[in-house]
């Protein structure tokens, strides 16, 4: 665990150097700051993680394909289309998830300050392809993320979602802040269960870029569970070009700190991947 945090605090140490550096620039030469939630955007999001559960070596690999395309200046389509990979010495199998369409609108308040609104539903597609024996591989799906995205591995559920968040500008820290109360509508049980997730990062980003920080998650679950929360840590690295078109790619180490996940429960640690074009 310690190694996690002196990676965040070494990737903090070499950005500020850079990022004094570049604040050197004369005033015409800094870049226009751009909100994730104003970028059209797709790529690929990669959930690896790797543990010996009853004496077997598991490794559980989860894909979203994800895109938001705007439509106007304020106006964007979103979708996330989940997949879920489980390979271990005893069983072999994957399912297709629940794919994501939604909309949100995104505006700035100020120079420094942006926020969004919007809404998404799953498809109930998650029970489609699974192959047999793999009932559980679901909810197992679900661990990788901390239970974070819980409508995108649950079968025969009808998810939807809404979500606001903030992002602010405070070079060269950005602050991101999210919230997303959910539903899933279990129509094989005649069942609802609510959910509610919130996200908030930190990071210091260079001009030219590069960006380390933090991520905080907890999921909620509303429903009769033995445990109605869960929180977990992210320490991360990331790039992202500064103009409006480019590339971006990030790695981050998701560890939940609480039970039933982390401390005194299981300690996964899931590797996170990602990357993908603004354009």
């Amino acid at each position: 665990m310690k190694l996690l945090w002196i990676a965040a605090i070494a990737a903090a140490s070499i950005l500020v150097p850079f990022e004094t550096a570049f604040a050197q620039e004369p005033p015409g030469a800094h870049r226009e700051w751009i909100p994730e939630a104003e970028q059209s955007r797709a790529g690929v999001e990669a959930d690896f993680l790797h543990d010996t559960i009853h004496g077997v070596a598991v490794n559980l690999v989860t894909a979203d394909v994800t895109a938001q395309i705007g439509v106007t200046k304020h106006l964007f389509i979103d979708a996330d289309i989940p997949t879920a990979v489980l390979a271990s010495t005893d069983i072999t199998g994957s399912m297709f998830g629940n794919p994501f369409l939604g909309a949100h609108y995104a505006g700035r308040f100020n120079r420094r300050a942006s926020g969004y609104v919007g809404a998404s539903f799953g498809l109930p597609f998650a029970d489609a392809s699974r192959s047999g024996g793999t009932g559980q591989l679901g909810s197992e799906a679900s661990v990788t993320r901390a239970y974070h995205d819980p409508g995108h591995f649950a079968p025969y559920s009808i998810p939807l979602a809404v979500r606001a968040g903030m992002e602010l500008d405070l070079a060269p820290i950005i602050l991101q802040m999210e919230v997303s109360p959910g539903i899933l509508d279990y129509y094989n049980q005649g069942i609802l269960v609510g959910y509610v997730e919130t996200s908030m990062s930190a990071a210091i980003r260079a001009r030219f870029g590069l960006e380390g920080g933090l991520r905080v998650q907890t999921t909620f679950i509303i429903a009769e569970v033995d445990d109605h929360a869960q929180t977990a840590l992210e320490p991360f690295l990331g790039y992202a070009t500064p103009e409006r078109l480019g590339l971006y790619a990030r790695y981050g180490l998701l560890v939940p700190i609480d039970e039933p996940l982390g401390f005194g429960g299981s300690n996964y640690v899931t590797h996170r991947f990602s990357i993908g074009a603004k354009f």
